[in-house]
């Protein structure tokens, strides 16, 4: 009794109380002209896979049928409080919520981020939840909402420590500057890129004294490195445009000109 409930949550065909694959279905002809095979029924792996994820994630009773056919042989199925995702690359994972949403904007499997390869994760410090894709990361935070993080700025914040990290949850979608370049804020900072200068995290009062003075599109251009401690207290960043920015307990943030960078 047990295998033909569970056969029937699963989808699967029962013969003598044990659970079996569907036979693969044969085209057929019928007076000389070739009738289709019926759709079959998704893979035996995958069918448990995406069902089992569904039980681990709470997502109440199906309402459809698993839908296949996506990219790279993927498949995904609709519940009551959510969808799980399978790619034979990647798995079966749950998508639900705001981050799925995110997922979505940016083309679902089909998009930059592609298929989700995690499921749902807590930061340590239990502020923000995240979810891990082939091509980057997607953090909802309650404040900020969900925004992904991908490409040369993504591996920026994973070298800091992600989700975890110093600078914490992204506060906004990645935005491109001048055409040539690209930043996202976080909680405790902004990470800034160009295809000269590679990406840099940039903060607090020399953040600020940078935008006073036209960003990107000022004297100093984008950073060409994080921040460094100077010998007698305080840290200096240095910029594309010749110049850099100090900051000290006394002084405060302060402007400097500089020799040029041989990236100009």
């Amino acid at each position: 009794m047990y295998a033909k409930v569970l056969g029937a949550v699963l989808g699967l065909g029962i013969i003598s109380g044990a659970i079996v694959a569907a036979a693969p279905a044969q085209a057929a002809t019928v007076g000389g002209v070739s009738v289709p095979a019926p759709a079959q029924s998704p893979p035996l792996g995958m069918t448990t896979s995406i069902s089992r994820i569904a039980v681990q994630y709470n997502l109440g009773s199906p309402l459809g049928l698993t839908v296949t056919g996506l990219k790279d042989g993927g498949a995904y199925r609709q519940y009551q409080r959510g969808f799980v995702v399978y790619s034979p690359a990647t798995g079966a994972q749950v998508s639900r919520g705001a981050i799925r949403t995110a997922h979505g904007k940016l083309g679902y499997e089909k998009g930059r981020m592609g298929y989700p390869t995690s499921g749902e994760l807590l930061s340590a410090n239990k502020t923000s939840t995240y979810q891990r894709y082939q091509h980057g990361t997607i953090v909802w935070n309650a404040t900020a909402g969900a925004h992904a993080i991908a490409g040369a700025i993504g591996a920026k914040w994973v070298a800091a420590g992600g989700a975890n990290g110093s600078l914490g949850y992204p506060t906004s979608d990645e935005t491109g500057l001048n055409g040539r370049g690209a930043s996202q804020s976080f909680q405790g900072g902004t990470v800034v890129w160009s295809s000269f200068t590679g990406a840099r995290i940039m903060k607090g009062a020399i953040r600020t004294a940078w935008i006073k003075n036209g960003a990107q599109a000022g004297q100093l251009g984008y950073p060409v490195t994080d921040e460094q401690a100077l010998p007698l207290g305080g840290v200096i960043q240095r910029f594309e445009g010749g110049t850099s920015i100090t900051w000290t307990p006394k002084a405060g943030a302060v402007v400097n000109p500089g020799v040029p960078h041989s990236n100009i």
